[in-house]
């Protein structure tokens, strides 16, 4: 079983014991807006990027901006934490998702949506969350910026609350009205294109959640077609998204092709010479031990699946990968560390330290 469907049967375990419903869904306000929280507005330093970087540090949100670190949203409520941020296509505003978990038997729960300033002020919901256990696995920004792209996962219980099914699904929500559109079934970890014009996605085939593929959809959820499926020796996807010239897609996943024999490079130097690369830059890697769950490797593929390879041969616990927007590289979120590497693969530095499940939106002009 792949580690998001093994994820999401954890939440629909807790979903069965924690069934009653409760109060609201933890202090949303002062997370958004600092009310209660004094690690907003503390400042450090951080390392130099282009741009503007945003990073969830489980309770805070830190935007990276001309070598700084400053915290922007934070919530104190146990249990709460930060998913998922994305800056809106003109940089004055961001998206991010506020999940609350169960700390006791019949506490409402789930994830909501909130919008705010790019500096993390005046954040408002936009989504609550419509059932007990419902989750956001991912926002992305319409060119528009009239609406957000996002992956959508709940639940289904009979009224005995034994588990029945799951609903997956991508939509789309209006900003101003904050009505939603579903766009595909059975579909998760939505991003768009750079042109803003497609979905690249992870989609489950059957309804068992056993086995996903990486697929390719138009803005409008039509023309659905899949990437790489299991059927090249992945066992799960996770964060996919299209370079800027929407030729190749990053991702991270659990397996994958088998390895070829040394005998087998000899023949190919460019592949030899990667490898020797990967090996060279392993006392970089985290332990596979330090991960808590099934270690993923990232990945670059051309969108008809050639040229498939990874860019490191790390083992990280669901790393986040981002395109730079010339194209050439990666950033990618680790448990271990935050890395840059060569889109090509190798090349690998070690940028700051990593976070557990977390993400980063870039914005770069």
């Amino acid at each position: 079983m792949s580690i998001r469907a093994a994820t999401l049967l954890v939440s629909l375990s807790l979903a069965t014991l924690l069934c009653c419903c409760g109060g609201g869904a933890g202090s949303a306000a002062s997370a958004g807006d600092g009310s209660s929280c004094p690690a907003i507005g503390s400042t450090a330093a951080a390392p130099l990027l282009a741009g503007r970087l945003i990073e969830t540090g489980t309770t805070t949100l830190e935007e990276w901006s001309g070598g700084r670190r400053q915290t922007i949203a934070c919530t104190t409520t146990s249990g709460d934490y930060f998913e998922y941020p994305t800056f809106s296509p003109d940089g004055k505003s961001i998206a991010y998702v506020l999940a609350t978990t169960p700390t006791a038997t019949g506490q409402d729960w789930g994830n909501d949506v909130y919008i705010a300033a790019a500096d993390g002020s005046g954040a408002k919901l936009l989504l609550k969350h419509d059932a007990q256990g419902a989750l956001v696995d991912s926002l992305a920004w319409t060119p528009d910026g009239a609406s957000l792209i996002l992956g959508y996962n709940r639940a289904v219980f009979d009224s005995s609350g034994r588990y029945q099914s799951s609903i997956l699904q991508i939509q789309r929500i209006s900003i101003a009205s904050a009505a939603r559109t579903v766009l595909i079934q059975s579909g998760s970890q939505p991003s768009l294109s750079w042109d803003g014009k497609s979905i690249v996605y992870v989609l489950y085939p059957s309804a068992d959640l056993q086995a996903s593929n990486l697929a390719m959809a138009n803005i409008d959820g039509s023309s659905g077609h899949e990437i790489l499926t299991t059927q090249h020796g992945f066992q799960a996807f996770f964060a996919p998204h299209l370079s800027p010239d929407g030729k190749q897609i990053v991702f991270a996943a659990v397996g994958g092709p088998l390895p070829e024999t040394p005998q087998g490079l000899l023949s190919k130097p460019a592949a030899a010479e990667q490898l020797i690369r990967s090996l060279s830059l392993r006392w970089l890697a985290p332990e596979a031990a330090s991960a808590d769950g099934t270690p993923y490797q990232v990945w670059v593929a051309n969108l008809d699946g050639s040229d498939l390879h990874t860019i490191t041969d790390f083992r990280e616990d669901l790393p986040y990968p981002l395109w730079t927007a010339d194209g050439r590289s990666i950033l990618f979120l680790g448990s271990a560390a935050l890395y840059l590497a060569s889109a090509s693969g190798g090349d690998v530095k070690r940028i700051d330290k990593g976070i557990p499940h977390g993400q980063i939106a870039w914005y770069q002009p």
